[in-house]
């Protein structure tokens, strides 16, 4: 016998947000793996736990998932191992302050005879770095400054579903509840009260 079930508006939204945000922690968790395997090559390159980065996992992951997904469609014999090599690479030219390690990995990358691919790598990282803290500078968020944009990177795969839900009415409970879905996961590196801030002004920004 089938069966309806009846559930109040208020519930519906709690549902709704509830998919949302562990939709959202899904996306975090598969970014912050690939930052691990980032850090993990770095560390396996300088030996012993040299990787500083680990803790911004989902923010690497961020920025450089997008960035392997373009070098996968443009290169599609490239394999996986090549392709992390470039990208563990345009992290240590970006964000690692290694002259050491930069090195290694291009004797690595010049070894696979990638030096080419290796530039439109750093080519293409500069270009979503760039971008993404234009666009986040326009929204005048608070503490964000050029020097720690690597801790709001994780940003950078949410933001089309972020313009997605900006098409619904969201309340600031609603927005509360799909914060903390994502604080419970433990791989991003700001604070409730600036990820809220960040997720408002991003709903506001594309509702336009």
């Amino acid at each position: 016998m089938e069966m309806n079930i009846l559930i109040t508006e208020s519930q519906e939204r709690m549902l709704l947000n509830e998919s949302i945000g562990r939709e959202f922690g899904s996306i975090l968790k598969r970014n912050s793996d690939v930052g691990k395997l980032i850090t993990s090559q770095i560390k396996e390159i300088m030996g012993g736990d040299k990787a500083a980065l680990l803790t911004f996992g989902a923010s690497i992951g961020g920025l450089m998932g997008p960035v392997g997904d373009f070098l996968e469609g443009k290169y599609p014999s490239m394999n996986d191992v090549e392709i992390s090599l470039l990208l563990t690479g345009a992290i240590a030219t970006f964000f690692y302050n290694s002259p050491k390690l930069i090195e290694r990995i291009k004797d690595k990358i010049t070894d696979k005879g990638l030096e080419r691919e290796f530039e439109v790598t750093l080519s293409k990282t500069q270009e979503l770095n760039e971008t993404f803290f234009e666009f986040m500078e326009s929204l005048n968020i608070t503490l964000f400054k050029i020097s720690n944009i690597l801790g709001f990177a994780f940003l950078i795969p949410l933001l089309p579903y972020i313009h997605q839900i900006s098409e619904g009415k969201f309340s600031i409970m609603d927005v509360n509840k799909i914060v903390t879905i994502l604080l419970s996961y433990g791989i991003i590196t700001i604070s409730s009260s600036t990820l809220k801030e960040i997720i408002i002004k991003l709903i506001k920004r594309f509702k336009g």
